[in-house]
């Protein structure tokens, strides 16, 4: 979910002075004239309308079918959020919420989680082999800020720095893909190449709620090779055998880049926009190097020590 807008909704300069003004000891880290807020869920309350009508109007680019006026899916309060604020323009650049799994409490029984609701079981699973996760939702860029900006960059480094810097180990997301706009040959056989390697992994997850309907036999119709080496080879392969314009979602593109993310899992966001969800993960210890170097802030400003985890 990359699309979105800086201006238009009527929730910027809100969501802008409130935090400048009564959140200062929440900024994380901070580039170019961009900082990055880190709220609990409390902290996140009165901002909330605010961020749930960005996020609608910018869903609604994506697929017509998503939140008309406000996306606040009754999960939020459950979430921890980064938002992304331009000091210069004044607006909201950029957010995500994040659940951490290490911080569920006692209590936590999976009913808050966008994630759990869409694959139930699958926290049970991730306990049983010992794994911390970090939970990655709601991730959007507005418009302004995506093609130039660090702002994607800086909700990567936070999808990295923080889960690192709290104990978990294990970073688990959906890329939202509007199938729609596409033929059903073209998305079913780009589907099934994306689960498969050099993409996708078998990671023995639960199987989805509502699970995407794929139809896997396109690609043997075709010819089309299961898999191509990079994601540029198989645009180029489905464009060429289906005669239609394919980009693979720039949110997909960016996880596997930043964080040799795999795909898991296909749902239909049938509770929200209608359109085909791609579960990733990433092994954070797998990070190369130069990935490290690249998406962990070093001296990101542990915040969540003196906010309340609830």
């Amino acid at each position: 979910m990359e699309t979105g807008t800086a201006r238009g909704a009527g929730t910027e300069d809100f969501a802008f002075n409130h935090i400048r003004s009564q959140l200062p000891n929440q900024r994380c880290f901070g580039q170019n004239q961009f900082s990055a807020y880190f709220l609990s869920p409390n902290q996140f309350r009165p901002i909330a309308s605010s961020v749930g009508a960005l996020r609608a109007f910018t869903y609604r680019q994506i697929s017509p079918l998503g939140p008309e006026q406000v996306d606040l899916d009754g999960r939020d309060a459950h979430y921890w959020h980064l938002l992304i604020l331009d000091r210069e323009r004044h607006c909201l650049a950029g957010c995500l919420r994040m659940g951490l799994s290490r911080w569920h409490g006692q209590e936590w029984d999976g009913s808050h989680s966008y994630l759990e609701h869409c694959y139930p079981g699958l926290d049970q699973v991730m306990r049983r082999r010992g794994l911390s996760y970090a939970e990655i939702g709601r991730t959007l860029v507005a418009t302004p800020y995506q093609r130039t900006s660090p702002v994607l960059q800086m909700l990567l480094r936070a999808m990295a720095s923080i889960p690192l810097a709290t104990g978990h180990t294990t970073l688990m997301g959906m890329v939202a893909f509007n199938h729609h706009q596409h033929s059903e040959r073209l998305y079913s056989s780009f589907l099934t190449a994306i689960l498969q390697k050099p993409f996708g992994e078998d990671y023995g997850i639960p199987p989805a709620r509502h699970p995407f309907p794929l139809k896997t036999e396109g690609s043997h119709e075709t010819g089309l090779p299961p898999v191509a080496d990079t994601l540029g080879e198989l645009e180029r392969i489905l464009e060429q055998t289906f005669q239609e314009s394919f980009r693979a979602p720039l949110l997909l593109k960016k996880y596997i880049r930043f964080g040799n993310a795999q795909a898991i899992g296909l749902s239909l966001a049938r509770d929200f926009n209608q359109i085909c969800e791609i579960l990733m993960r990433c092994d954070l210890n797998q990070l190369t190097p130069r990935q490290h170097k690249e998406f962990v802030v070093s001296n990101i400003i542990p915040i969540w020590e003196n906010a309340a985890q609830s």
